[in-house]
C-alpha cells in the first residue's frame, strides 16, 4: 500500500530541504591560519572548511576560494580577536530563527545582525543566511515544521497526511499500535497542525498511560475546534484520571452541549457524577452538568425505551434483564440490611467494650495512687493493691479478647457483604469513564462499516481502563 511511505515528491522535498539546511546551517571552524599553497604560494586570514575546498578571508575582508587540490599544508592558529564574539552571535540568530514562522521577522533580525556587524568578516555570511531568507520570501515559502515548502508542496503534504491520518485510525481500531505509531509521527513531522493526527496521538498515549501527554494533545485538538464532542469527553475522562473533577466536570457540559443526547458521553457522564465526592457535589460546574445530564438522560431514555431499553446505572438492559436485576438487587438488599443490623450490633457492642475497659482503667490507677503512704522515718511505702485491683485487671483482659471477637465479626460481616454485592450480575457502576476512541477523530470521513450516531458520537468506546 503506498499510502504508508511518502511520495517521490516528498522524497525530493526532504532530500532538497536537508541539503539547503545542511550548506545554510552547517557548523564552520574558522580560525586565523596560513594556506600553504602547492605553488609556493600562501594565504593568511580567516579559513572555512566548504564542500571543495576552502574559502580565505583576508583582514580587510577579501575572499578568495582555494579548491582542494591546490592545498599543501595549513598551519592551526587561532581565532582573530573579535571573531570568537561575532561567529557566537551568528549562531545565536540561527538558532533563534530555528522554529519561528515569519520571514518578514527573520529577515528583519538578519538585517539588524548584519548593519550591527558590517566591519566583521562574519557579516558576509550572515548576508548569505539572509539572502536564502530573502529568496524563500520571494518564492511564497513557508513552515511546515521543520521545513520551508511552496504554498502548493504544502497542500499536497496535507493531502498527503490525510491519508496516512486514515491508514494510522484503521490501524488502531485494529489495535496495531506498534505499526501505527510511526507512522502517526510522520504526519505530525511533516504538518504538526494536522487535527486529526493530534486527536489519535492523544489517544495512544492516553492507552500508553502517558496521561499528561494525552491531555496537550487532546487539548490542542479542542484549541482549534471548540465544539468537537469527542475531544471534550476525552478530555474529562483524562481531567478525572489527574483528580481534577471540576474541571472534568466542565468539559463534560462543553461535550453534551456539543453533541446532546450523546448515549456515550451521557453513560459517562453517569459515572462521573455517581463517582464525585459528596463535598465537591454542590459546586456550580457539578450543579451545571447534573441539570444537562438529567434533561438530556430523560430524553434517551425516552428514545431508548422504544427500543426496549432501560437504563441502569451507566449501561443499558432490557425488559427481562432489569425486571431480574431489580428482584436480585431488593433480594441483596434485604440481605444487606439484615448484615447491616448485625454490623451496628456488633459496633455498639465494641463501643460499650471501650467504655467498660476505659471506666476499669481508671479505677485501677486512682487504686494504685491512693496504694502510697508515709513511713516512720517520712519515707513513701507503697501498700499492697487491694484485690479489686485485679479484679479489675482481669475483666479488661477478658474485654479485650471479646473486642477482638467484635472485631473479627465485623470483618466477616463485610467480607459476606462484599460476596452478597457481587451476585448482582450487572453492576449499575463499573467505576470507569472511557474515551470515545478513533471512530471520534475529527476532520476525517466516517470508518467503513460504522453505524450512524449523533455527531461527534461513536458507537463502541474503548476498552475499561
Amino acid at each position: 500500500m503506498n499510502q504508508r511511505c511518502p511520495s517521490n515528491f516528498l522524497f525530493r522535498l526532504v532530500a532538497a530541504w536537508t541539503l539547503t539546511v545542511g550548506m545554510l546551517f552547517a557548523p564552520s571552524a574558522s580560525y586565523a591560519q596560513i594556506i600553504h599553497l602547492n605553488d609556493g604560494t600562501s594565504l593568511e586570514g580567516v579559513v572555512k572548511r566548504t564542500e571543495d575546498g576552502y574559502d580565505v578571508t583576508d583582514a580587510k575582508g577579501k575572499l578568495t576560494h582555494v579548491p582542494l587540490e591546490d592545498v599543501k599544508r595549513i598551519e592551526i592558529g587561532t581565532k582573530t580577536p573579535g571573531v570568537v564574539e561575532t561567529e557566537s552571535r551568528l549562531l545565536s540568530l540561527r538558532r533563534s530563527v530555528e522554529n519561528v514562522a515569519d520571514l518578514k521577522v527573520i529577515i528583519e533580525r538578519y538585517a539588524r545582525f548584519i548593519e550591527q556587524n558590517k566591519d566583521s568578516p562574519i557579516a558576509k555570511e550572515a548576508e548569505r543566511d539572509l539572502a536564502t531568507w530573502q529568496e524563500r520570501q520571494t518564492s511564497g515559502m513557508v513552515r511546515v515544521g521543520p521545513r520551508w515548502v511552496t504554498t502548493a508542496e504544502r497542500e499536497q503534504l496535507k493531502s498527503h497526511g490525510k491519508i496516512v491520518a486514515a491508514e494510522v485510525r484503521e490501524l488502531m481500531k485494529q489495535g496495531r499500535l506498534k505499526d501505527a505509531e510511526p507512522l502517526l509521527q510522520q504526519v505530525l513531522d511533516e504538518d504538526p497542525g494536522n487535527l486529526s493526527a493530534a486527536y489519535l496521538k492523544g489517544s495512544l498515549m492516553f492507552k500508553q498511560e502517558q496521561i499528561p501527554a494525552a491531555r496537550k494533545w487532546f487539548e490542542s485538538v479542542v484549541a482549534a475546534i471548540v465544539d468537537h464532542a469527542p475531544t471534550c469527553n476525552n478530555l474529562a475522562v483524562v481531567l478525572w484520571r489527574q483528580n481534577q473533577q471540576m474541571q472534568a466536570m466542565g468539559y463534560y457540559a462543553r461535550a453534551m452541549t456539543a453533541s446532546p443526547v450523546n448515549r456515550d458521553i451521557l453513560n459517562n457522564v453517569a459515572e462521573a457524577l455517581n463517582a464525585l465526592p459528596q463535598n465537591q457535589r454542590t459546586a456550580a460546574p457539578a450543579q451545571a452538568v447534573f441539570r444537562l445530564f438529567t434533561d438530556q438522560d430523560s430524553a434517551l431514555q425516552e428514545k431508548l425505551l422504544k427500543s426496549g431499553l432501560y437504563r441502569w446505572g451507566s449501561t443499558w438492559v432490557n425488559k427481562e434483564q432489569i425486571d431480574r436485576l431489580i428482584e436480585i438487587e431488593k433480594d441483596i438488599k434485604k440481605q444487606l440490611d439484615g448484615l447491616s443490623g448485625e454490623f451496628d450490633a456488633a459496633n455498639k457492642k465494641i463501643s460499650q467494650i471501650d467504655d467498660d475497659i476505659d471506666y476499669n482503667t481508671k479505677r485501677m490507677r486512682t487504686i494504685d495512687e491512693t496504694s502510697y503512704t508515709k513511713g516512720p522515718q517520712g519515707q513513701t511505702v507503697r501498700l499492697a493493691l487491694p484485690q479489686r485491683y485485679y479484679d479489675l485487671d482481669r475483666a479488661n483482659k477478658q474485654l479485650a479478647i471479646d473486642r477482638q471477637e467484635q472485631s473479627a465479626k465485623l470483618d466477616g460481616l463485610r467480607a459476606t457483604a462484599k460476596q452478597v454485592q457481587q451476585k448482582l450480575p450487572t453492576p449499575r457502576f463499573t467505576m470507569v469513564q472511557r474515551l470515545v476512541g478513533v471512530e471520534g477523530t475529527p476532520l476525517l470521513p466516517p470508518m467503513a462499516g460504522a453505524t450512524s450516531a449523533p455527531a461527534g458520537s461513536r458507537r463502541d468506546l474503548e476498552p475499561p481502563r
